[in-house]
């Protein structure tokens, strides 16, 4: 039986795969069920640093670590992310990819590209209300925005979350 991949999303750890990987294991596949560095468990690992291509990392390493082939990768909601790049990086070790509630990325296209703009605006105010610029950008650029679009929104609310503050 193929080896199974299964990749959470942004506010998980692989623990969101336990009854999953169970039932997997019990059916007799190798079931791997990683967290994503700076997530859940390895939230230690949170730097400046961390972002997407991280987690992409994180996958592609582990696939070329344990020498999986004919490998089943899943990908729930942020996890389709990080499956979508690391399917063109090792393209040759797969049999199958399964998007699970997932996002399903075009080429180029950052997770916030896939929100809608209300939602968007939602989750930044939220955090600048909540007086976490300090996480946002940070959070922005683990989700695939570039250093610029980043600043670029976090500019927008400094000065209120600065009026905040006084």
């Amino acid at each position: 039986k193929p080896p199974i991949l299964l990749v959470h999303g942004a506010w998980h750890g692989g623990w969101c795969w336990q009854r999953v990987s169970e039932h997997l294991a019990a059916k007799g596949h190798r079931v791997y069920a990683p967290s994503l560095s700076g997530l859940a468990d390895r939230a230690h690992a949170l730097n400046r640093q961390t972002n997407l291509s991280t987690h992409i990392a994180d996958i592609s390493e582990l696939i070329r670590y344990e020498s999986l082939r004919d490998l089943v990768l899943v990908g729930h909601s942020y996890g389709g992310m990080v499956i979508t790049a690391v399917a063109d990086r090792v393209p040759e070790r797969l049999r199958a990819i399964v998007y699970v509630d997932a996002a399903l990325p075009d080429a180029g296209e950052s997770s916030l590209d896939q929100m809608l703009p209300e939602r968007r605006e939602r989750i930044v105010s939220g955090w600048a209300e909540q007086r976490r610029l300090s996480n946002v950008r940070l959070l922005l650029q683990t989700h695939g925005a570039s250093l610029s679009l980043a600043n670029r929104i976090v500019q927008k609310y400094d000065d209120r979350a600065a009026l905040m503050v006084e």
